[in-house]
């Protein structure tokens, strides 16, 4: 069993350090130009104790008083939905405070050159404020309408999951 879990860790660790340093050649990222209208995207989560989950993810974006508001509207493969709302407060370049219904404060979200980086605390039981989890996100450019997410997920600060995605704009 000890072995399962660090066996899963280090997959885990590997796997986020691999995309860690991937090639920031994909070009500047503008959050608000990216995401305004309609972007669909692709991912799957992973867990060390071997839990997988592929959803689709259907976003609007409304770019509004230097506010971008992500309506995400999540499907997953075993018939689940679920609905998120994201805003992004754009407080200078490449800076945002953004923050969700379901996360325990506001938090910061950056961008250098082509990637953007942010890192939350959220409820998974939000509706009774439990069971807190950590992501830390990467989404970087892979051209004009593709971007790639990769979020490590931890608990009690230990990697737990993994989620993978591709974003892609869809007008």
């Amino acid at each position: 069993m000890i072995q399962t879990i660090t066996t899963g860790l280090t997959a885990v660790a590997a796997s986020f350090n691999g995309a860690a340093n991937a090639s920031e050649s994909g070009g500047q990222f503008v959050l608000e130009d990216f995401f305004v209208g309609r972007t669909v995207a692709e991912a799957k989560f992973t867990a060390i104790n071997g839990v997988k989950r592929h959803f689709r993810i259907d976003i609007t974006g409304v770019w509004e008083n230097d506010t971008l508001s992500l309506h995400e509207e999540f499907s997953f493969e075993d018939g689940e939905t679920d609905t998120k709302i994201w805003y992004f407060e754009k407080k200078a370049k490449g800076r945002y405070i953004a923050s969700r219904s379901d996360l325990l404060r506001p938090v910061e979200a950056t961008i250098r050159n082509n990637t953007l980086r942010y890192t939350y605390s959220l409820y998974l039981d939000p509706e009774n404020r439990k069971n807190v989890v950590l992501f830390r996100d990467r989404i970087t450019v892979v051209d004009n309408r593709t971007l790639q997410n990769t979020a490590v997920v931890h608990k009690f600060g230990i990697p737990v999951g993994l989620v993978r995605g591709t974003f892609v704009k869809q007008d």
